[in-house]
This record gives C-alpha cells, structure tokens and sequence, in this order.
C-alpha cells in the first residue's frame, strides 16, 4: 500500500507552536501594558485664550529688544514661547527665542526688554530679525503645559 513520509509533520506542529506562543506572549504583554500606560487624553487649552504683540522696537546691530504682549482673550494666559525668524521670506518661528512663565490676565500688557545677555538665542549671529511668534500656553491642573494654537505673529520688515 501507501507509505507516507512522515518526516514533515513535527516541523509543521513545531511552527504551529512557536506561532501560538507568540500570539500568547503578545496577547499578555498588551493586556498588561493597556493597565500601565496612561492614556488619558492630554489637557488642552481653552478657545477663548489670545495673546497679541501690541508693539516691538529693536536697534540694529540687534542689540536691545523692546516687546509689549497684550492678554487680548478670555482667560489668564501662564506663559509663552517667543520664536523668531531671520529670513524675510519665511512667515514661521524657528528660533526659540524666550520662554516666560509669566501670568498675564486678560487685558493686561506685559513689557519685555531684552538684551545681549538675557536670551536664548544669541541673535546677532543672525544680525537681524524679520519674523516674530509669540505661542500662549496654560498650565494644566496637573502641572503641565498645553499649547495653545493661537499665535500672534509680526512680519518685520528687514
């Protein structure tokens, strides 16, 4: 009769194994981390807060920095990030310029002077600046920043 070669078949069951253990593994591992992560979803800022560059006055060599910010929204802004841009064609922050931790309520100025020795970036490797971005944040009650997508920007002409 028939002879069968049987010589494949414990390699079959010994994939078939090594997959079903994966599977198993990964199936544990998931279920455990699902219980470790945090995934709440991240605080965010409010809609009605706004900030706005009311006036700016430099000294070229840039040297000196005069920045006024009005709170021209709803809510206490707890601070910004200042970006700037030293190409005339680019309408974007890419240089961190300033982060403030500064509480600003609605309606109220803050004044910024800045110097040759009171920023992040030294600007007069640049020598001059054609673009200002000022991005609001709000602390959360944990603590934490959440961005605001309200930004105020200024196109300096250089």
């Amino acid at each position: 009769m028939f002879k069968f070669n049987k010589k494949g078949d414990s390699l079959v069951v010994s994939y078939v194994l090594l997959i079903s253990i994966t599977l198993i593994i990964a199936g544990l591992a998931y279920t455990w981390l699902r219980f470790q992560a945090d995934i709440s979803e991240p605080e965010s800022c409010p809609d009605g807060v706004s900030i706005y560059i009311e006036d700016y006055s430099f000294n070229n060599p840039l040297t000196e920095l005069n920045l006024t910010l009005l709170n021209n929204g709803r809510f206490n802004i707890t601070g910004f990030f200042i970006r700037i841009n030293n190409e005339s064609d680019k309408e974007e922050g890419v240089f961190n310029f300033f982060k403030g931790n500064y509480t600003i309520i609605p309606g109220e100025n803050l004044s910024l002077y800045f110097n040759q020795t009171n920023y992040f970036v030294n600007v007069s490797t640049y020598n001059k600046i054609c673009f200002i971005e000022v991005q609001p944040f709000v602390k959360s009650s944990k603590n934490e920043i959440a961005l605001c997508s309200q930004m105020s920007t200024k196109k300096i002409v250089c």
